[in-house]
């Protein structure tokens, strides 16, 4: 079982912090306070964002970086983290990505622009050799990787390969057939959908596929960021596609 972050007892808690049964308690004023269960047998990490204030005294926007604690603290104690839960919903999340390329294969670059509460922040990333569907991948995938958070995320994406690959069950298939396609060609991009199970299992994801260069403002804007990147000079190498030539 996993103090919380600062080692302080909590009286409501018990003398170590536990949460009994994984419930999460509440104060004398009825707020929900942040806390972690972790279930070593089960591998099972159970996190509640509540209310921060009432617990450490941090912000809203610091329960983020409060989190990562928690799951450094989770590893510590060798927890495979298989499965988390929230007890409250949070902002919700909308993730725009897109990946462009100068030729295919050639230099490109993904962007990606994440809106939450009224705020958007842009990822960006060039690489000197790469491939389109690549980019589709790791506009994806590379945000998600950097959320320490766990919540619902809508993914908009003008890649089909991307989202029907998630929602019409081809990566279920793929992984069953030992990574062979229908026509039992191998699956490309394998070191990708390797990254992107673990997301999808993580956190709570919906794909939306949307047209490009159609009449939404955030995919254009994702795709001029990365036609930018690539036609700009701060690239780095796509190491698992060059050595997998």
């Amino acid at each position: 079982m996993i103090d919380r972050p600062d080692s302080k007892p909590d009286p409501k808690l018990g003398p170590t912090g536990d949460h009994p049964d994984g419930q999460i308690s509440k104060d004398d004023e009825g707020a929900l306070n942040i806390g972690i269960t972790a279930d070593k047998e089960k591998g099972i990490v159970i996190l509640d964002f509540g209310s921060p204030v009432k617990w450490i005294g941090l912000s809203p926007e610091d329960v983020y970086g409060l989190t990562k604690v928690m799951i450094e603290r989770a590893n510590e104690i060798d927890i495979s983290i298989k499965e988390t839960k929230r007890v409250k919903d949070g902002p919700k999340l909308e993730l725009y990505a897109d990946g462009a390329c100068s030729c295919n294969p050639g230099k490109g670059a993904y962007a990606s622009i994440l809106r939450s509460g009224g705020k958007d922040i842009e990822y960006i990333k060039a690489f000197k050799h790469t491939t389109n569907n690549r980019m589709e991948l790791l506009g994806v995938i590379e945000p998600l990787e950097s959320f320490v958070s766990f919540q619902k995320i809508n993914i908009f994406s003008d890649s089909q390969y991307v989202v029907k690959a998630v929602n019409e069950g081809w990566l279920k298939n793929w992984v069953k057939k030992n990574w062979r396609k229908s026509d039992n060609k191998p699956v490309l991009n394998i070191d990708l959908w390797k990254r992107l199970i673990p997301l999808l299992e993580k956190y709570d994801l919906t794909f939306t596929w949307i047209k490009g260069h159609g009449n939404n403002p955030y995919n254009n804007k994702c795709d001029e960021l990365a036609v930018n990147a690539y036609n700009g000079n701060n690239f780095v190498e796509d190491e698992e596609y060059v050595n997998g030539k």
